[in-house]
């Protein structure tokens, strides 16, 4: 009672307005919203992107360019065996999985697209764990392919880089 009292005053003071008994039991027992796709990743940059038809990367959140219908087919024919592993329906998954993974870009910290393996490496492992996450049979949200494929990215641009010599003949 008192709290409810301490809280209408608050909200008097910031200019609500003195709120109704409901509307307080609504705020109370409104539940927040887990966030979907992009938003609340947490992370300052973005390093995974869907590509445009002219094949740069398409830097906005609405997923247009998105391969929703091939992630929902790979998303609903894949399943975790017994043993943890994914398995597939039939073996049409290496196929899907190049398209997916051309669908999509990955860009170093100077906006700089990574190489094909690197980015291939980051986003096939993203979609892989994301299959296991779900339980497979069902669709793959490509919002959360990005935010995981980010995850990853950042940790391979926080290793650090290896010296080599090229030796040729």
């Amino acid at each position: 009672m008192l709290l409810e009292r301490i809280r209408a005053e608050r909200e008097r003071q910031n200019g609500r307005g003195t709120p109704t008994r409901s509307a307080m039991k609504r705020r109370k027992t409104k539940t927040p919203r887990a966030p979907t796709g992009r938003k609340g990743v947490g992370m300052a940059a973005r390093y995974a992107y869907w590509r445009e038809p002219s094949g740069a990367a398409y830097m906005k959140n609405d997923g247009k360019h998105a391969p929703r219908h091939l992630l929902a087919h790979i998303g609903r024919m894949a399943s975790i065996s017994t043993e943890g592993n994914i398995q597939w329906k039939d073996l049409s998954f290496p196929w899907l999985e190049h398209a997916v993974v051309g669908s999509a870009i990955v860009v170093d910290p100077e906006k700089r697209e990574l190489n094909r393996d690197d980015a291939w490496s980051i986003i096939s492992s993203a979609l892989r764990m994301l299959i296991k996450k779900t339980g497979g049979r069902s669709p793959i949200d490509p919002g959360a392919l990005l935010c995981e494929s980010d995850k990853r990215a950042a940790r391979y641009f926080r290793k650090k880089e290896d010296r080599f010599h090229l030796v040729t003949s």
